[in-house]
């Protein structure tokens, strides 16, 4: 089985997937050797490894990164695919991107891009309207070539518009054809 198709498999199981953050090729051999069963390239995480702030990485960089992970591991690999590094259009060259670099699944979230440092002082949040982000999924979904490899259609907007908005979003982006 590959690792695209054992995520596929747990996330449709009943099981909670755990994924500990792994930063490159050495501690995702650690969270395999400790028996977990995925782990998660994070934007952030990354970002900090590479004494960046995240908004500063590029989708290259992380794709890079990831698949030098993807090919040491066993374990399938989830990274945080941004906002999807720009435009619909450009989400789209992102998936394909993050699907040759041999990686299990990706998340994009709704955040405008490019991306806004958090934990910066006055950081306001925001989000992309609805019909944009499901676009992003709908591209992401048509440029995906292994019908295995995972895409998950995050929402930050419970933040900004709180849980009956965020609840909206994510059921959208599962009619856009987000696998979860």
């Amino acid at each position: 089985m590959t690792a695209r198709e054992a995520l596929r498999r747990a996330i449709q199981g009943d099981e909670i997937v755990v994924a500990p953050v792994c930063i490159n090729a050495i501690t995702a051999r650690i969270i395999q050797k400790l028996g977990f069963s995925a782990c998660y390239l994070g934007g952030y995480a990354f970002g900090a490894a590479s004494c960046l702030t995240e908004p500063l990485t590029t989708m290259m960089e992380i794709v890079e990164a990831a698949q030098h992970i993807a090919r040491r591991i066993d374990l399938p690999l989830i990274v945080d695919a941004d906002a999807g590094f720009g435009e619909p259009l450009h989400t789209m060259r992102t998936m394909q991107e993050f699907e040759w670099a041999g990686v299990a699944g990706v998340h994009i979230e709704d955040q405008i891009f490019p991306k806004r440092a958090h934990y910066h002082k006055d950081y306001q949040e925001h989000v992309i309207p609805i019909e944009e982000m499901q676009m992003k999924i709908r591209l992401a979904v048509q440029a995906r070539q292994d019908p295995n490899f995972v895409i998950i259609g995050r929402t930050d907007s419970m933040r900004t518009d709180g849980y009956d908005e965020g609840v909206k979003r994510a059921r959208a982006y599962l009619e856009a054809g987000a696998d979860m």
